[in-house]
């Protein structure tokens, strides 16, 4: 964690050890392959596409409320 901050922010500590620990730990930066990478995104799109899905679920709901 960075020691030069000059007042204490839980938060701002908090976020930077999170960092830290999905950055390949405490052992330094981690640089991803091609390849990790495409993995990464491919997820992250999954998800994302999950996300939508259940947004217009909800949308639709809203809707059919409205006009009953």
């Amino acid at each position: 964690m960075s020691m030069n901050r000059t007042s204490f922010d839980p938060f701002y500590q908090g976020w930077e050890l999170f960092n830290r620990f999905m950055c390949g730990g405490f052992v330094g930066r981690r640089f991803y392959t091609r390849k990790e990478r495409i993995e990464q995104l491919e997820k992250m799109k999954q998800q994302l596409q999950q996300e939508l899905a259940g947004i217009q679920e909800l949308i639709e709901d809203l809707k059919k409320k409205e006009v009953g």
